[in-house]
């Protein structure tokens, strides 16, 4: 009798949950979307991405990638430290971190 009772109960819910299917989309729609490129202005993405890269190499095993990310956390922490950023064709000069900093000669590009 109590499995007779369930299935009373369920046998509803099934059929509502399949009649109210949403419409399906798939992937080759999105060629009709116009794509979203307005600037956003995003905070803290240098502390982000030393908090990503630091949970990737605790969280993922050894691999072909692990040295590329010790190097990359590496510049992250030196550009946060001492205020330098580079597109790896040259570097500029940031204003030094209020305390802490490094000294103002080690800003200074080598002769």
């Amino acid at each position: 009798m109590r499995l007779h009772g369930l299935l009373a109960a369920l046998v509803p819910t099934l059929v509502a949950g399949c009649a109210a299917s949403p419409s399906r989309h798939t992937l080759a729609e999105l060629r009709t979307v116009e794509p979203d490129v307005e600037d956003v202005e995003v905070q803290d993405t240098l502390d982000l991405a030393l908090q990503s890269y630091r949970s990737y190499l605790e969280e993922t095993p050894t691999s072909a990638m692990t040295p590329e990310a010790m190097r990359r956390l590496a510049d992250l922490q030196i550009e946060r430290e001492f205020g330098i950023e580079g597109d790896g064709q040259g570097w500029v000069e940031l204003p030094a971190p209020p305390a802490g900093g490094a000294p103002a000669d080690a800003l200074e590009r080598p002769a």
